[in-house]
């Protein structure tokens, strides 16, 4: 499996606190049946945490070996979590904020939690206009895609593909969220499920029971492409490519 979100790079932001901490988080992710650990650093994030690609490479080196050491097969790669704001085409194509594979031309964003930016259409149209295609990460924990998943329907179709996160299928982070990704799966719109791990205690790795969920609504094959091939194409940036239609015009997505 491919965890596409997580929160591993040790002390660069809310993730794992210490190298002990993150290797912890390999070692649960291993067993849980993981091949491949994408770990996304906080980018832009409003509570100040905003990794550099030079400060990620550096820390995500020291994980490797470290990782080597302890014995763990298991790939980890480097991407990043954007936080949602007006310059994400400048901080791309400068190579300052990072897409989720060295090169590549899928992004991983994260929307504020309790709205819809009121730009997020025109920001959307003008990334994929350049080549970008946006990854949402865990819409089901937003407020107005909870409150009206048909949004993320109007995004998706949009060409926007969707990332919901383990712990939210499996109840941890509450009744709401739990109830919005398992109407994202019914629609038919979400590709990705990921961890978004961020510690091996409250919010460890783990993607096998998520996946047992999400079969009982998708089917298993499908729910196992979530995991596997789903995650394989967008690191390889073989997702079909981004829509064309102007989202800014788009009065669907907000309404």
């Amino acid at each position: 499996m491919i965890d596409l979100h997580c929160h591993l790079l040790p002390g660069v932001d809310d993730g794992a606190p210490t190298l002990a901490a993150a290797l912890a988080m390999l070692r649960i992710a291993a067993a849980d049946g993981a091949s491949t650990m994408v770990t996304t650093p906080h980018q832009r994030h409003p509570a100040g945490y905003d990794v550099t690609p030079e400060r990620a490479a550096a820390v995500l080196e020291e994980l490797r070996a470290a990782a080597r050491e302890a014995g763990l097969d298991i790939e980890i790669r480097l991407g990043a979590e954007i936080h949602f704001a007006e310059d994400l085409l400048v901080g791309l194509e400068s190579g300052r904020l990072l897409p989720l594979s060295p090169g590549g031309r899928h992004v991983l964003l994260e929307l504020p939690v309790t709205f819809l930016p009121p730009h997020l259409p025109e920001a959307i149209f003008e990334l994929q206009t350049a080549g970008y295609r946006p990854v949402l990460a865990h819409p089901e924990r937003n407020f107005e895609l909870i409150a009206r998943p048909a949004a993320a329907r109007a995004l998706r179709e949009k060409g926007v593909l969707m990332q919901i996160t383990a712990q939210s299928l499996t109840g941890a982070f509450g009744r709401a969220s739990r109830k919005a990704a398992r109407k994202l799966l019914t629609l038919g719109v979400v590709d990705v499920i990921a961890s978004d791990a961020h510690n091996p205690d409250r919010r460890p790795p783990g993607l096998r029971a998520a996946v047992k969920a999400a079969a009982k609504i998708v089917g298993p094959a499908r729910a196992e492409e979530m995991v596997t091939e789903g995650p394989a194409l967008i690191l390889a940036d073989r997702v079909g490519p981004p829509g064309r239609t102007n989202v800014a015009g788009a009065g669907d997505v907000r309404g």
